[in-house]
């Protein structure tokens, strides 16, 4: 075994050691890469004391849920899944930038409300390292409810996580990142059912035609603005004309008038640049 294996073991046992040492947990599960592989390290470390719990929301793909029940029944995990509300919150509808922060706290206040009913007195969530690199304004919500994140206090990062889901055989370990549906919108931009509806409708069209990494930004009425945006390597292939043509068909059907495409391809954090340099905290 090489020198990344063993690390990789190494990075593992961390992982287990610390959720062996709280007895019972609840994991925030959203069918994503990183709280997939703490689903199943917690299925290791506590094999009966472990629930999974999931948010359904309209700020999220109903193909992710679908991902997390999948995982936790392979591996025998009891599944929940909880719905929430989030546009019913002015701090959500009005979209400012630490939008994020109301929504986390409203969110896990309702998982730590099913915990304290359960006796469970631990809820994880599948946070890395890497996210204190972008504008999370979130992790300050899971920090003062104390949700354990043990990927971010043992300093995992994304890839990390990925090579210790290879190594337990997970599938999904090149799943690409994927975030909550209000990431679409420019802060300040309300956000509405019938905005975000629009919105999932055209990214599936996307997926639909076979790209993996997807965004379709919502940037405006007017007029109505589509921008997509594709994993870099994914571009060429948009591009090709008789592709781009249906994909522009498609979508304009939904309701938009504009289409675009970012020719920089995604990349994280694309809607938090206008804040560079701002008094915004960037936890």
């Amino acid at each position: 075994m090489g020198k990344n294996g063993y690390e990789v073991e190494a990075d593992l046992k961390a992982v287990t050691d610390y959720i062996e040492s709280l007895d019972r947990v609840i994991v925030a599960h959203s069918g994503g890469v990183d709280s997939t592989l703490l689903v199943n390290i917690a299925k290791i470390a506590l094999p009966e004391r472990v629930l999974a719990l999931s948010i359904k929301s309209p700020l999220v793909h109903d193909f992710e849920t679908e991902a997390a029940a999948k995982e936790t029944e392979r591996i025998g995990v009891p599944h929940r899944v909880v719905h929430f509300s989030p546009l019913k919150l002015d701090e959500i509808i009005s979209n400012p930038p630490d939008r994020c922060y109301h929504c986390k706290r409203e969110m896990f206040k309702i998982i730590l409300e099913l915990a304290e009913e359960l006796g469970t007195e631990h809820v994880l969530d599948g946070t890395n390292a890497d996210d204190t690199n972008d504008y999370r304004p979130g992790m300050r919500a899971l920090s003062e409810l104390k949700i354990k994140s043990p990927f971010l206090e043992l300093k995992i990062g994304k890839e990390r996580i990925r090579e210790m889901s290879r190594y337990l055989g997970i599938s999904g370990a090149e799943r690409p990142p994927l975030a909550c549906l209000a990431t679409r919108f420019p802060y300040g931009e309300e956000i509405s059912a019938e905005k975000i509806d629009i919105v999932k409708r055209a990214e599936l069209i996307l997926i639909s035609h076979g790209f993996k990494t997807v965004r379709v930004r919502y940037l405006g009425d007017s007029p109505k603005t589509a921008k997509i945006e594709v994993g870099a390597s994914e571009i060429e292939r948009l591009m090709s004309p008789n592709l781009r043509e249906r994909v522009y068909s498609e979508i304009r059907r939904l309701g938009f008038s504009s289409v675009t495409v970012d020719l920089g391809g995604y990349r994280p954090g694309r809607m938090n640049e206008g804040l560079e340099g701002s008094d915004v905290d960037k936890r």
